[in-house]
């Protein structure tokens, strides 16, 4: 049996919440030429190659609960192209690069957490915006995963 979805439950509604708006947004993946970090509001289709959750004592500015760190590539795996890396900053953050409007409660750090760990795992595209045009791109503002087709015996 195959199953798959355009954006899973978790995934859309997680990047709903974050984006505090009901519209959707369209991604195409771009398989041809460098890539850089995206401008606020354009939506990028990437892989996680490593995602981290850092408690507070790391970095004082980054949240009460502490914040995620991860990291894109144009590939599964770490393979093909490094994208950049972004930070996802939890309530009460003051560092330069975050945004009030997109600061996560404990709750939604480690639910973003668990869905970027198993995108990571799994190799599943996500899709994702940064916070602020040229200012604050390392702040994500929109992250959701796709579907992957899983076939069962």
């Amino acid at each position: 049996m195959t199953r798959g979805c355009q954006t899973c439950v978790v995934g859309g509604l997680m990047a709903l919440a974050v984006m505090g708006q009901g519209d959707r947004l369209a991604a195409q993946r771009d398989a041809t030429g460098p890539r850089e970090l995206p401008t606020a509001h354009a939506v990028r289709t990437d892989y996680v190659c490593d995602v981290q959750l850092l408690p507070p004592g790391v970095d004082s500015t980054a949240g009460e609960f502490g914040h995620i760190s991860v990291s894109f590539y144009t590939s599964p795996d770490c393979k093909g192209a490094s994208v950049g890396s972004a930070r996802i900053f939890s309530r009460g953050a003051t560092a330069s690069d975050s945004v009030p409007t997109y600061l996560m409660s404990e709750a939604m750090l480690h639910t973003y957490f668990l869905m970027l760990q198993r995108a990571a795992g799994t190799g599943q595209l996500v899709s994702w915006s940064a916070c602020e045009q040229f200012t604050k791109t390392s702040c994500l503002r929109f992250i959701g995963a796709h579907g992957i087709d899983s076939s069962s015996p």
